[in-house]
């Protein structure tokens, strides 16, 4: 049985299931593949967010990693099938595309849930359907039920999804200056423009594959921009505050790992 994990080096969960591999020994008997150093195997296999487990090739986690059977597929191997209602998968797959910034980005932007739920694969990960044999049939159900709600839907995630992309921009400007930036450097350095660049940048490209650049004129998109963008300065502190703890513990954890 090949069990492969799709990493990334400042991803917090990613720190805290593979310490966790290595403290239960486990950790020599998957193959890691690091998305910063192969970026185009990941985007070949469909990964949205990290960790991602595949198991024999197929996606069983994404993002959040079930790791008592994960360790019972390594020790035993055999897959743990689970039987997940559509009301449980639905609430899962919320908690999911909030854990991927790349999801909750495109999404954001976009506007476009159903276009999302096309990644299939990334659904059956993130709602637990991946190991329920009856996975496709409420994969399908869920589909139906997004169509008939999907406008209430996105406006009930907004708050969540700015939430997320804000506090990764936050986030990339710790690791890209290595100390907290004041409000008027961001709003100099960073101004509404740039943020919208870097928002549609952030939404599913790969260069310019899968890149859509929204004229500053379309006044629906800018408006759920201008949103984000506020947001950022309204909860400053609290931001920054949140993304030092989280880069601190992932690497005292990144370090546990490597000892």
């Amino acid at each position: 049985m090949e069990i492969e994990i799709f990493t990334h080096s400042k991803c917090s969960e990613c720190a805290i299931l593979l310490s966790m591999l290595k403290e239960e020994g486990l950790i020599d008997k998957i193959k890691l593949v690091n998305t910063e150093q192969y970026p185009f195997i990941a985007f070949e296999r469909g990964v949205l967010s990290t960790p991602s487990v595949f198991i024999n090739g197929k996606l069983i986690w994404s993002g959040k990693v079930n790791f008592d059977e994960l360790k019972e597929v390594i020790i035993k191997g055999t897959v743990h099938t689970n039987t997940v209602t559509i009301e449980e998968a639905i609430q899962k797959m919320e908690e999911g595309i909030f854990d991927s910034f790349a999801a909750s980005c495109w999404l954001y932007v976009s506007g476009n849930l159903l276009s999302l739920l096309e990644q299939k694969d990334f659904v059956l990960a993130i709602t637990g359907l991946a190991s329920d044999p009856q996975g496709n049939k409420k994969y399908e159900e869920i589909v139906k039920y997004v169509k008939e709600h999907s406008n209430e839907i996105f406006e009930k995630w907004k708050p969540s999804l700015i939430r997320n992309i804000v506090t990764n921009f936050v986030r990339e400007l710790y690791w890209l200056y290595s100390v907290p930036l004041g409000a008027y450097d961001i709003k100099r350095l960073y101004p509404l423009e740039i943020f919208s660049h870097w928002m549609m940048i952030s939404s599913g490209a790969v260069g310019r594959v899968g890149l859509r650049i929204y004229p500053l004129s379309d006044t629906i998109v800018m408006k759920r921009i201008k949103d984000a963008y506020q947001y950022l300065f309204d909860n400053y502190d609290e931001i920054w505050n949140r993304v030092i703890s989280s880069e601190k513990l992932t690497a005292e954890l990144n370090s546990r790992i490597t000892q």
